[in-house]
């Protein structure tokens, strides 16, 4: 079952794949208790928390999970544990969130929660340890900041690139895909990607 708490501020979206293993996708903000009344509402344990990228939208909230084992890619994690101003933490916050991460992901890697299987992809483009967890047999896409459903990704910050992200967007394109839980926005389709390279490229 997917839980999504979509958000109507600067915070992400938080997805929450029950199971097994319990993972939740991105934090949001941690500047409002949404996340996790809804958690507790619900009787979740969160086993594993993934950062489909290191932008303080998406992680500060991992502190109110201090019992979630973090993932991330290994081009972003060393800057989700040192608070790097690549996190963007000095737009409107005093000091850096710092947090451990417990697994350093890579291209192809396969998180397993019991009855789902979510691989990997490097989607660069917003950042450079930007990622995606694609579900194949479901055609389910969590796409971070790399497409929305009416848009892409920044790719004006520290590490981010054009060319990067339509690299990116044509790699999905490859891949059958029927929904996008995407970092920001609605629920998108396939046709999301194609609108954004229209648009953008």
């Amino acid at each position: 079952m997917i839980h999504q708490l979509m958000s109507f501020t600067m915070a992400s979206n938080v997805f929450i794949l029950e199971d097994d293993i319990t993972v939740m996708v991105d934090a949001g903000m941690g500047l409002s208790r949404r996340v996790t009344d809804y958690v507790e509402e619900k009787g979740l344990t969160i086993d594993v928390l993934v950062n489909t990228h290191c932008h303080v939208d998406h992680t500060g909230g991992n502190g109110l999970f201090p019992h979630a084992k973090i993932y991330a890619h290994e081009l972003d994690a060393p800057d989700i544990e040192a608070g790097s101003q690549k996190t963007l933490w000095h737009f409107g916050f005093e000091r850096p969130f710092k947090f451990p991460v417990s697994k350093v992901l890579k291209e192809g890697d396969i998180i397993n929660t019991g009855n789902h299987n979510l691989s990997v992809i490097h989607t660069p483009g917003h950042t450079e340890g930007s990622m995606s967890l694609y579900e194949e047999d479901t055609g389910v896409l969590f796409s971070g900041d790399c497409v929305f459903d009416m848009g892409i990704g920044r790719m004006d910050f520290p590490t981010g690139n054009a060319e990067d992200m339509k690299k990116s967007l044509k790699r999905l394109l490859t891949l059958d895909i029927e929904t996008i839980y995407a970092g920001h926005g609605g629920i998108g389709t396939k046709d999301s990607i194609r609108t954004g390279l229209e648009f953008f490229f």
